[in-house]
């Protein structure tokens, strides 16, 4: 590809135009099995890692040895680098942590320079190197093969030693995911919830039951990660993991290169937390997709975890709305004859499954369908339009046969891994990153009930208590005590305009189902002339990677490629290229590059 004037691009800064690629059931059950656990699934070939021949091993200019560690692409290698656990204290007091890192090397690069891009897709709990292994071709495509991209996993993540370990064996983690929902969620009815009349009511008694549960079980696995994972847990802040990046940096590309950095979700709050933090000269090209907002996201635990599902009702009708116009050759769902139709009939499902739990036959092991179970997928259906079409089948299955066997597979915890690796990385990272209480002042059950309900009922009846539990932070600070907020940052957020000597690429779908696009706009404001907001008017699902943007795609590529600032303006509007339960050659008529790979790579936690 070569640079093309902004006509050429399609970029517009006023009007837009809306023009999916499909995915298989093997993709999509790995994408939400990702999405729900986080897990590691190239980890078999880490193994590689010690067990490369010394004549493999490439040492780069920097001193750092390289080794290959992919069975099936020699242009993938992994490192490891020691970094301080607490960068307020000498090594040799408080210990060190290993980050794992895994590079797609540049297969373009540039004469007599060296152009290092770092990656993470967010979580947290999601690892870098996994996404390198996944997706570095395609990233590296993008991006002309000019970097050297290279994902890391934050400490206590993924490959990175020591990894969060939260209980003795990998058979009690899966039942305790089993039975706590993967902590993520409650079992809830929808349409019921509109006859609610207050706290006496026997669904709001049950739900502030299952969250007197939910909070118990917390606390004793927080007991055990402290156990298990020692001090390392009141580490694992974001603060931190920018002073990590930092160190890293100055390894791999030598003291003066700037740090460039593209992320996703969780990975803008990385993103941000830079900003913030260094220096300008440390801080080069930064794009970040899916942007959460950092300033909710370093309040109190039970304002940051509820953020972000604002939209999550229009990315639902949008699936509906676009099944009934594909027809049923490719939504499964479409018999039903109308969006409304639709949306009715999975509401009624849920209820049906509160009330009256379901057997699961042929599952291998004793197992109920309950409402969770429905809620759970239908909010990981909504990140990536590209799941639709077999989203749609899996649905179709469930209310017309009862067979309810492909949404379970999609959403339970799963049935193997590696022994070690924790589900619950996401609550060490927010609650250290969270504002403290005030003693004795955190959210009773009967206020945590409060809160679940009323953010249920202004987002969404079928989804809307999602991220529910994660607002619970009591269990960990008491485990914690004086250190749970060792890497706590508070901000301020905002610079001072001409901060930055190249501004930051923001990037927002406008139904985003997990993070808004009010969310990249306070972003843009708080960041003033030193960010470019680029937001995909018609995007649906969470960043814009998963309703693909050749507009979009060549923002980035003059941001990142011919160091090209892209305008001056406040917003840029891009039109997306892929349709709902289009098929991947119709996608490639637009020009989708996601087409040809066919690989999401941003998951939702």
């Amino acid at each position: 590809m070569s640079t093309l004037s902004e006509k050429e691009l399609g970029i517009s800064t006023r009007g837009v135009h809306s023009t999916a690629s499909r995915s298989s059931v093997t993709k999509l059950i790995l994408l939400l099995l990702f999405i729900l656990v986080c897990n590691s699934s190239l980890f078999q070939n880490a193994s590689l890692w010690w067990k490369t021949p010394l004549q493999h091993l490439h040492t780069d200019d920097q001193g750092i040895q390289w080794i290959p560690c992919s069975e099936t692409d020699s242009n993938i290698e992994c490192t490891t680098i020691d970094v301080p656990l607490d960068y307020q204290l000498p090594p040799r007091d408080e210990g060190v942590v290993t980050i794992a890192l895994a590079r797609y090397k540049a297969t373009n690069p540039p004469p007599r320079r060296r152009d290092v891009l770092f990656i993470n897709p967010g979580g947290p709990g999601a690892a870098g190197t996994d996404m390198v292994h996944e997706s570095g071709a395609m990233l590296s495509s993008m991006m002309l093969g000019k970097y050297e991209i290279i994902g890391f996993d934050p400490r206590g993540i993924g490959k990175s030693k020591p990894t969060l370990s939260c209980f003795p064996s990998e058979i009690e983690e899966i039942v305790a995911n089993i039975e706590a929902r993967r902590f993520r969620s409650f079992n809830l009815p929808s349409l019921a919830l509109a006859n609610i009349t207050g706290p006496g009511d026997p669904i709001w008694k049950d739900l502030e039951r299952q969250v007197k549960k939910m909070k118990g079980r917390l606390t004793s696995v927080a007991q055990g990660c402290f156990e298990r994972t020692g001090k390392l847990v009141s580490y694992m802040g974001t603060k931190a993991v920018v002073h990590d990046l930092d160190f890293i940096s100055k390894k791999v590309q030598g003291e003066l290169a700037p740090i460039n950095l593209w992320v996703f979700s969780y990975g803008t709050v990385i993103g941000q937390y830079l900003l913030a933090l260094l220096p300008p000269e440390r801080i080069g090209r930064v794009v970040l997709d899916g942007i959460v907002d950092v300033e909710q996201w370093s309040s109190h635990s039970i304002d940051s975890a509820m953020l972000g599902l604002d939209n999550i009702n229009d990315v639902l009708q949008e699936f509906a709305s676009t099944c009934v116009l594909a027809g049923q050759d490719v939504c499964a769902l479409a018999h039903l004859g109308s969006a409304e139709n639709i949306l009715q009939a999975l509401n009624e499902l849920v209820d049906s499954l509160y009330f009256n739990p379901r057997p699961l036959l042929g599952a291998g092991y004793p197992s109920l369908v309950e409402a969770h179970h429905l809620r759970a997928f239908l909010y990981v259906t909504t990140y990536a339009i590209a799941s639709w079409p077999e989203a749609a089948k899996l649905l179709n299955d469930a209310i017309m046969n009862s067979d309810f066997s492909g949404i379970v597979s999609a959403v339970r915890a799963p049935l193997g891994g590696r022994h070690g690796f924790s589900t619950l990385s996401s609550f060490p990272v927010l609650c250290a990153d969270s504002k403290p209480y005030d003693p004795h002042s955190a959210p009773s059950v009967s206020e945590f009930t409060q809160m679940v309900m009323s953010n249920i009922m202004k987002d969404s009846p079928l989804v809307g208590d999602h991220f529910g539990p994660l607002a619970m932070c009591s269990p960990w600070d008491e485990q914690a005590g004086l250190d749970a907020r060792k890497t706590y940052f508070e901000g301020p957020f905002g610079l001072p305009n001409g901060t930055l000597w190249i501004p930051a690429l923001l990037l927002a779908n406008a139904y985003d189902p997990s993070m808004p696009v009010t969310h990249a706009r306070s972003a843009k404001e708080r960041l003033g002339d030193n960010a470019r907001l680029v937001e995909q008017p018609q995007g649906f699902g969470h960043c814009t990677l998963n309703h693909f943007s050749s507009c979009t795609l060549n923002v980035i590529q003059k941001y990142m490629v011919f160091f090209t600032v892209p305008f001056e303006e406040d917003v840029t509007l891009c039109a997306v290229d892929q349709a709902p339960f289009s098929t991947k050659d119709e996608n490639r008529e637009h020009g989708g590059l996601m087409a040809d790979f066919n690989v999401p790579i941003i998951h939702p936690n």
